[in-house]
């Protein structure tokens, strides 16, 4: 199924009310719907970028992760020059058994990260700020990628080959 379609299933199924307010619309007053669905979402974009209790949560949710993420960087860090000396096929045998290891502790960091209760409690918290916010962002996409289907359609176009005006 396509974009399009998607997206058509999508508002019918999911903003019957927003659907049933744009279905009717012309091509001028669909473009003004356009043009207030796009000031809402630069609104919540800004507010996405600059909200301090967000960044707050953002630099802790970091924190918390440091630790792992710095041993996962070394390991990362390790198996490529491993791999470097592998390629000069200086001590090959031995090690392609440290980079086994290297990758393996690189993986395991990965799954302590995501057990660690301080990430997940900064994880957690961070989806209660951001969350509603991003879920208003994808919305407002949504409503936006609809609108131009319908004046594509409307203006005689397929959706996506519309000539520019």
């Amino acid at each position: 199924m396509s974009k399009v379609e998607n997206t058509k299933k999508k508002i019918e199924k999911e903003h019957g009310a927003f659907y049933d307010s744009v279905i009717g619309l012309s091509v001028e007053d669909l473009k003004k719907n356009i043009l207030i669905y796009t000031k809402y979402m630069q609104e919540t974009i800004v507010a996405i970028a600059t909200n301090p209790e967000l960044k707050k949560v953002e630099l802790k949710l970091s924190e918390a992760k440091k630790p792992f993420s710095d041993k996962i960087k070394e390991a990362k860090d390790k198996i490529k020059q491993l791999k470097t000396f592998v390629d000069k096929s200086i001590c090959v045998e031995d090690l392609e058994q440290q980079m086994i290891i290297y990758a393996m502790d690189q993986e395991e960091q990965k799954l302590k990260m995501e057990n660690d209760p301080s990430v997940q409690d900064a994880k957690d918290e961070l989806e209660l700020i951001k969350g509603p916010l991003t879920e208003a962002k994808g919305i407002l996409q949504l409503k936006i990628t609809y609108l131009n289907i319908l004046i594509s359609e409307k203006s005689g176009f397929e959706p996506g080959y519309r000539v520019e005006e």
